[in-house]
């Protein structure tokens, strides 16, 4: 009896330790894939420059698209979201939009989602310019 418990409890620590240590080395090993390195946020050489019919500009990573809608409570308001693309240059379907820019006849406000390092949203915020 003795010799049977002894046995399971070591079963289960073993089994703990290999599950944590497993666990452990893939999230060390894990990029995230919705985020491109620090370096692309950088150089803006090589950024694409977004022009609105309604007389706004920004810069915006290769790899984000734009998608920019009219606020259906507030027409006046204009709604842009830059979302992650995969290779062909399509929205990465169930990514949420990694900023939204809101813009106003008086005002503008950058919100920060997910997926794009915080090095990237002051560079967006830099280029914006509303004529």
């Amino acid at each position: 009896m003795k010799s049977t418990k002894s046995k399971i409890i070591l079963t289960v620590i073993i089994t703990a330790i290999i599950t944590g240590g497993g666990v452990y080395y893939w999230q060390k090993t894990q990029q995230p894939a919705d985020t491109m390195p620090l370096t692309e946020y950088t150089d803006l050489e090589n950024w694409i420059e977004y022009k609105s019919n309604k007389g706004f500009s920004f810069k915006h990573p290769q790899d984000y698209g734009v998608n920019e809608t009219a606020d259906p409570e507030n027409p006046q308001k204009t709604i842009v979201h830059i979302v992650k693309t995969d290779e062909t240059g399509e929205f990465v379907q169930d990514v949420t939009p990694s900023l939204q820019i809101n813009v106003s006849q008086n005002a503008v406000s950058f919100a920060l989602w997910e997926g794009m390092p915080w090095e990237g949203f002051p560079k967006i915020v830099e280029t914006f310019r509303n004529e």
